[in-house]
């Protein structure tokens, strides 16, 4: 009897801890459910806000990189693309930004080309035109110099003879920068071709200073001096008694000729234009000279530029290619 009695006791000892743990667990998940509840729809915004920032960050860029190309088909040359904040997608930016710069120089250059090509068709004919009167002018006035009465009316005739030379001059100028010169290639050294270049007979011209990476470059010499002493006449009369500077450096990409005055430098907006034939920033000037020497240097295979110098002057380049030139 006692220990049936003491089994029972036990018996009910454990089911009302039984009843107590059942009472406590369904208190723990009643409590447990709006906290779970409340969990997952945090989760949930927060999944939804990650989105809309990763949208946003992707989203952004590409619609910024849409409107760029549409301004770019609509013809604004100047549309770039503003810094993006993703590192990565900053680098892409960038690198739209270079190849937009790199396409409108190409189309500049080659437009500038074709300006060139066209003005230089019409230029052959004026010039072959004029030239012929112009010889028939100078062999009567031959004539007449040789027939005058009088000192004074030679003079004047040898005058208006000098000024008919001079047209003679441009016209000769016009012939030869729109026709393609025939080159006679040959291996030069830079350093000497220079050097003659730059010998100047007036004792009062100012001094050229010469400073060539050793090389030989492949050239027609008579052309090639041709264009560096007109570069140099042109860097005289725009400084004056300041001295010149031409230098030569090997690049990856061939050989490069540089020109350097200290002048009052380029006009604005002149950089592009100053290769055209009759332009020119000198009232007496006939705006001739660099564009026979862009003629000349673009029959090598080669490119001519022109920039003003930090400090003053202006820097005219001759870029070589690399089939043209060559180690020491």
């Amino acid at each position: 009897d006692a220990m049936t009695g003491g089994a029972t006791a036990l018996e009910a000892y454990f089911d009302a801890r039984a009843r107590d743990a059942d009472m406590e667990a369904n208190e723990a998940a009643a409590m447990m459910f709006p906290t779970s509840v409340a969990a997952c729809v945090a989760a949930v915004l927060f999944a939804i806000v990650i989105a809309v920032l990763m949208w946003r960050a992707f989203y952004d860029p590409m619609r910024k990189l849409t409107t760029v190309a549409r301004r770019i088909a609509e013809g604004d040359a100047t549309a770039r693309m503003p810094p993006l904040a993703a590192r990565e997608l900053a680098t892409v930016g960038r690198s739209f930004n270079e190849m937009l710069d790199a396409v409108e120089g190409h189309r500049q250059r080659v437009a500038t080309a074709d300006r060139l090509a066209a003005i230089g068709q019409v230029t052959a004919g004026i010039a072959h035109e004029i030239n012929n009167p112009i010889a028939i002018i100078r062999g009567y006035l031959k004539t007449m110099r040789k027939e005058a009465g009088s000192e004074q009316l030679r003079q004047e005739l040898a005058i208006i003879d000098e000024e008919a030379a001079a047209c003679q001059r441009i016209s000769g100028d016009l012939l030869a920068y729109s026709r393609a010169p025939k080159l006679e290639l040959e291996r030069v050294d830079v350093g000497r071709l220079v050097r003659e270049s730059g010998e100047r007979p007036d004792a009062k011209a100012p001094a050229v200073r010469v400073d060539v990476e050793p090389a030989t470059i492949r050239v027609d010499p008579l052309r090639m001096k041709q264009v560096l002493r007109n570069l140099i006449r042109n860097a005289e009369q725009a400084s004056g008694s300041s001295e010149i500077d031409i230098e030569g450096r090997r690049t990856p990409g061939g050989y490069r000729l540089s020109v350097k005055d200290r002048g009052r430098g380029l006009p604005e907006g002149a950089g592009a234009r100053v290769f055209e034939p009759f332009f020119s920033t000198r009232c007496d000037g006939s705006g001739l000279g660099l564009a026979v020497c862009y003629g000349l240097v673009s029959a090598h295979g080669g490119s001519i530029s022109a920039e003003d110098r930090p400090g003053g002057g202006v820097e005219v380049r001759i870029e070589l290619p690399e089939r043209e030139a060559l180690a020491p």
